[in-house]
């Protein structure tokens, strides 16, 4: 299991139980890619966190209509919670659904708009302070990775993206951007 979960996006969260919850969704969504009947959350899910043949293999057994689904990347119904606040009620539910759990934290690490990527939109405020890490998340130019460190008040941020992506990061400092595909920066202080 190592060797398949050293594949594709992988994150290390300061919370050890969402640490826990992600890494056994990780998994249980490769076991949910080898059913017979697709399904779309599974399948987008595959794709978001970089399990490509997996990915592959379960598109082609999709309808049209779940084929749709998939593309639109539909969020869960989170009854109205919106952000990390969402993301931790579904953690609950991880187990019966480790798609939508983990297509509900890339958002939160990491979205894609164009050539702009965006690490974090928002930051937890119970992790301020907490490491953060990220790495080869898949974007349509290629994979992205990051770190948040901190030095006292202010996040430090380390950055690995392609080459013509601008990052920018508002969770923890809305007026950063960069064009620069790699790097380390002292970010503001955060609100």
């Amino acid at each position: 299991w190592q060797a398949q979960l050293d594949r594709g996006m992988r994150v290390e969260l300061p919370d050890a139980v969402a640490q826990d919850a992600v890494d056994t969704a990780r998994a249980q969504l490769l076991l949910a890619g080898q059913a017979w009947h697709s399904d779309p959350v599974v399948v987008a899910a595959l794709e978001d966190w970089g399990f490509d043949e997996e990915a592959l293999h379960a598109w082609a057994r999709l309808g049209f209509v779940a084929r749709r689904r998939a593309k639109r990347r539909e969020p869960a119904d989170t009854g109205g919670a919106s952000g990390w606040t969402a993301w931790r009620a579904a953690l609950g539910a991880s187990a019966a659904a480790p798609g939508a759990l983990l297509l509900a934290l890339r958002r939160l690490l990491v979205t894609e708009h164009g050539e702009h990527s965006t690490l974090l939109p928002e930051w937890p405020a119970e992790w301020r302070g907490q490491p953060i890490d990220v790495r080869e998340a898949p974007t349509r130019l290629g994979p992205v990775s990051f770190s948040v460190r901190w030095h006292g008040e202010r996040a430090a941020l380390l950055w690995d993206v392609p080459p013509g992506a601008v990052v920018q990061v508002p969770g923890l400092d809305a007026a950063w951007s960069t064009g620069e595909p790699r790097g380390e920066t002292l970010l503001g202080p955060v609100p």
